[in-house]
């Protein structure tokens, strides 16, 4: 009884975390308020460059600093970074201090984007409920994308009121998501050697596990073309609502619809595993998420709002999935570097993604620009589906030899 009231509290402030983590009202409008405050459009783009690199610099060594020190203390942390990086827009109002305040939320991102899975893993091996890892996470993300939907939302209306307001109750939100991670479980696991372990050690050896394990070099590969796709999806996807005549009064509506299927796609994630347990599958949706964004592109009209934002369900059923196959294959002491790694791999796939979506929009159109996207998600699943038909096909030859 003592165990079962255990997990309900850990599950419940896992939720709570992550519902209030993404709570933020600044989502909505953050690149009016850098254009507002009298940055190009071209500083803009700069600005979100700079976050993704600052991502990609701090991700592996602060996912190694989790495995090797105390999470629960990164996570902290890393909350108050965020907290403070919105409470320095608040005064910004030039590209160097939107850059720090950027460097705030980076820090936040680092800290907690491999950290918080590998504790919720760690955690429910615990309680020997690892085989619900699906079922948690998945509603972890639901959670989370609504409280995404709801803020960007509701932020647009307090944007037109106030940024500072806007930014106040947003740094605010990120300091309530710390109570929660008071009530997790720091696991305390055993070492592989009764020497002390290098720092720098994690991240060879998590380097060489994932180069080695083929199954969780296809998920790490995943993560980074489509993941990374439609992450930069979500980035130009007012720039898609533009394109179609939306008022932007109704940005944030069509924000909350997206993370509406985003969080239904998460929740039903774990008994899509359960009725389809194939690999192949994550490819199969992504090829139907591919052909919703080329559909989309037909018209420039509100209709085809709904297939572009049917694009986040399916893929944040994939997503789920891969983040559980990735657990599934990597080892406790190594598991938040691993998964920092894979952030990272989507994190700095997405600068050149940006880059190239900038430099085909500019060149063509920006119908172009989202058409390119589609096809790559496309050739990617068609190969990698071809691929993994035909190592199973020598698998299978061997065994019968």
């Amino acid at each position: 009884m003592e165990t079962i009231t255990g997990f309900k509290k850990f599950t419940n402030a896992f939720y709570v975390y992550k519902f209030f983590k993404d709570f933020a009202f600044i989502y909505a409008v953050y690149v009016i308020l850098f254009r507002l405050r009298g940055l190009s459009i071209f500083e803009v783009s700069i600005l979100i460059a700079i976050w993704s690199a600052f991502i990609v610099l701090f991700e592996v060594p602060t996912g190694a600093l989790a495995d090797k020190y105390n999470r629960k203390h990164m996570m902290i942390i890393g909350m108050l970074f965020k907290a403070i990086g919105f409470g320095i827009w608040i005064f910004a109002n030039s590209f160097s201090l939107f850059a720090l305040g950027f460097l705030f939320c980076a820090v936040q991102i680092t800290f907690c984007s491999g950290t918080q899975e590998a504790l919720l893993y760690d955690n429910l091996k615990k309680f020997k409920k690892e085989n619900q890892y699906e079922k948690i996470s998945g509603k972890g993300h639901f959670y989370s994308s609504i409280a995404i939907g709801s803020s960007m939302f509701l932020g647009g209306f307090l944007g037109a009121y106030s940024f500072t307001l806007t930014l106040l109750l947003s740094s605010f939100a990120m300091v309530i998501s710390i109570i929660p991670i008071f009530f997790f479980h720091e696991v305390k696991y055993r070492k592989t050697s009764t020497k002390e372990v290098k720092y720098i050690d994690y991240i060879k050896n998590a380097f060489k596990e994932s180069a080695s394990n083929k199954k969780l070099l296809n998920f790490l590969l995943y993560s980074m073309v489509i993941i990374a796709i439609v992450m930069s999806l979500d980035e130009f996807s007012q720039l898609f609502y533009e394109w179609v005549g939306l008022p932007i009064m109704f940005f944030g509506a069509a924000a909350l619809v997206m993370m509406i299927f985003d969080a239904f796609g998460s929740r039903l994630a774990y008994k899509f595993n359960k009725r389809y347990s194939n690999q192949n599958m994550i490819y199969l949706l992504s090829i139907v998420a591919s052909i919703l964004l080329i559909c989309s592109l037909f018209y420039n009209s509100f209709i085809m709002l709904i297939p572009f934002l049917l694009i986040f369900f399916f893929i944040a059923i994939c997503r789920v999935l891969v983040e559980s196959g990735i657990q599934k294959e990597i080892r406790t002491d190594q598991r938040a570097t691993i998964m920092s790694i894979n952030s990272l791999l989507v994190h700095l796939s997405a600068v050149f993604l940006a880059v190239f979506f900038g430099i085909v929009s500019e060149l063509m159109s920006l119908r172009w620009g989202f058409a390119a996207f589609a096809f790559i998600i496309l050739g990617f699943s068609i190969f990698s589906i071809f691929w993994n038909l035909k190592r199973k096909y020598k698998e299978a030859i061997k065994n019968k030899q």
